[in-house]
């Protein structure tokens, strides 16, 4: 018993700078935008993104898709207004929700 209560203050630490290191980016959402034919377009809206975000990291790059991994302190909410923000700014009028879980959207681009 000893050995647990010596091993608490060494363990709370240790979980205190995990919970520090995480939240200081951002709460992380995950982003996946699908029918992104034009890479020019996909690299505006992400251009966009990344001067109103804290940080903003492309998974992967397909003419299907493209995956975003995006840290901000905003809420959902505010997060998907700022994607369809961005996708207008980029010339995609036809942007879409399709699916959100989560911390997690799914879009289409509209481009066929």
């Amino acid at each position: 018993m000893s050995a647990v209560w010596t091993a608490m203050p060494r363990l709370y630490d240790q979980v205190k700078s995990l919970v520090a290191s995480l939240l200081q980016r951002g709460l992380r959402y995950e982003v996946l935008i699908q029918k992104t034919l034009d890479s020019r377009k996909t690299f505006q809206l992400e251009k966009f993104l990344a001067s109103r975000l804290r940080e903003v990291q492309e998974l992967s790059f397909s003419p299907n898709e493209v995956r975003l991994r995006l840290f901000s302190f905003q809420d959902k909410a505010a997060i998907r207004q700022l994607v369809f923000d961005a996708a207008l700014q980029s010339g995609m009028p036809d942007f879409d929700l399709v699916m959100t879980r989560d911390n997690s959207f799914t879009f289409t681009t509209g481009l066929y």
